[in-house]
Parts: C-alpha cells; sequence; structure tokens
C-alpha cells in the first residue's frame, strides 16, 4: 500500500478485505460480528468503506494510517 501511496499521491486508499477469504465477506456464517481491520491515508475514504462494513455484518477497526497496512497485509489468508 505505501508503494501505491507513492506512485499515486493523490488517490484515496483504504486498505480492506484482504485478511479474509472472499467467502466470508459478505453474507458470512461467524457466530459473532467480526472484526475487519482498515487503514488508509483518507477520511472520508475510510468513512465510506465502513459503510461498506457496516452493510456487510463487518465492525470496522480502524488502525490509521497508510503504513498499518503493513501490519493488516500479514493476515492475509
Amino acid at each position: 500500500m505505501e508503494a501505491l501511496r507513492a506512485k499515486f499521491p493523490e488517490a484515496k486508499l483504504v486498505k480492506a478485505f484482504s485478511c479474509v477469504g472472499h467467502a466470508h465477506m459478505v453474507d458470512h456464517k461467524f457466530e459473532s460480528k467480526p472484526t475487519m481491520f482498515i487503514s488508509g491515508n483518507d477520511g472520508d475514504a475510510k468513512r465510506q468503506v465502513t459503510a461498506v462494513l457496516d452493510t456487510f455484518g463487518w465492525e470496522t477497526e480502524d488502525m490509521g494510517s497508510v503504513k498499518a497496512a503493513r501490519a493488516i497485509e500479514s493476515l492475509c489468508c
């Protein structure tokens, strides 16, 4: 994500959904409400992603800036 940020400095980037397989993104069957970690460089974009996550039944945990994507990327399935 940091490489994308450097290449496209004006882009509004949000890291989300990379820590869960596609089968669980929407209509998941978890026993409790799962948490999706996000990070990004634009507050409005993160609010939009949070609204999508709410619709899909996820709790959102904002990890902070683009640099926080490193921690999220290590959770990839």
